[in-house]
C-alpha cells in the first residue's frame, strides 16, 4: 500500500500544488491514498476539483492559513480504514484539525476507537513538538507556539500509545525525525518550497519505508 503526503502551498501559485497533487494521484504506480497536509491556501478550487474526481483517495486536513477550507467540501477531520487487496495489510489513517494550534473535539474523538489495524498513521498540519531541521537548527513553529501546548502534550501521549508515525506540514521543506512519541514525517513541498515533491510511504506486512518523489 502506498500513501502520499503532499505539503503546503501557503500563498504560492495554485498551479504548483496542482502539479504535485496530480503526480501523487495519477502517475504510474500512484498512491492508494493522498494526504494533503494543510496550508493549501489559495488553492481551494484546485483541491475541490480533485476531491470531486478522486475523493475516494484524497484526504486533506486544514492548515492555519486555510480560512476558506470549508469551501472545498472536505471534512476537517476524518478516519480511513484501508486494506491492501494484494498483501492483506490493514492501515488506518486519522486526519486531525490542529489548524488553530489546539485540537478540535472531533480530532480527539478519533482516538476513542482502539487501534485494530496493522499500522496506524496520524496526520495534521502542525507538529506537536520542536523539529530539528536538516541544517541542525530547531524549528519552534508548532502547536505549543500557537497556544496549544496542553493539546500537544495530550497528542504526544496518544501517538506514543498507538501510532506508527505522525505526518504534518507547516515547515516549508522535508524532514524526518525520530521522537520519543513517534516518528514524525514533515513535508511542506506542495508549492511553498522551491522544490516540488511529495513523500511516499510504502507499507508492507513487514513494515513501512518512505521516499521523496520529485515532481517536474
Amino acid at each position: 500500500m502506498k500513501i502520499a503526503l503532499v505539503g503546503d502551498l501557503s500563498f504560492g501559485d495554485p498551479a504548483r500544488l496542482s502539479a504535485v497533487l496530480d503526480a501523487a494521484l495519477n502517475s504510474t504506480g500512484s498512491a492508494d491514498a493522498v494526504v494533503q497536509l494543510g496550508d493549501l491556501h489559495p488553492g481551494y478550487e484546485q483541491v475541490k476539483s480533485r476531491y470531486s474526481t478522486n475523493g475516494h483517495k484524497l484526504y486533506p486536513v486544514p492548515g492555519n492559513h486555510d480560512s476558506e477550507y470549508d469551501s472545498i467540501g472536505c471534512p476537517r477531520t476524518w478516519r480511513a480504514d484501508l486494506t491492501d487487496p494484494q498483501t492483506g495489510v490493514k492501515v488506518s489513517l486519522l486526519g486531525l484539525d490542529n489548524s488553530a494550534g489546539t485540537l478540535t473535539a472531533d480530532s480527539k474523538a478519533l482516538f476513542s476507537q482502539p487501534k485494530t489495524a496493522d499500522f496506524e498513521f496520524v496526520f495534521a498540519h502542525m507538529p506537536p513538538s520542536e523539529l530539528v531541521l536538516p541544517d541542525g537548527s530547531t524549528n519552534g513553529h508548532n502547536m505549543a507556539e500557537a497556544g496549544g501546548g496542553d493539546d500537544a502534550a495530550w497528542l504526544q501521549g496518544q501517538l506514543r500509545a498507538r501510532a506508527d508515525a505522525y505526518g504534518c506540514g507547516h515547515y516549508h521543506g522535508m524532514t524526518y525525525q525520530q521522537t520519543p512519541f513517534a516518528p514524525v514525517i514533515v513535508d511542506g513541498r506542495g508549492g511553498a518550497a522551491p522544490e516540488l515533491a511529495y513523500t511516499l510511504i510504502t507499507v508492507t506486512p513487514a513494515g513501512w519505508v518512505l521516499h521523496s518523489v520529485g515532481v517536474g
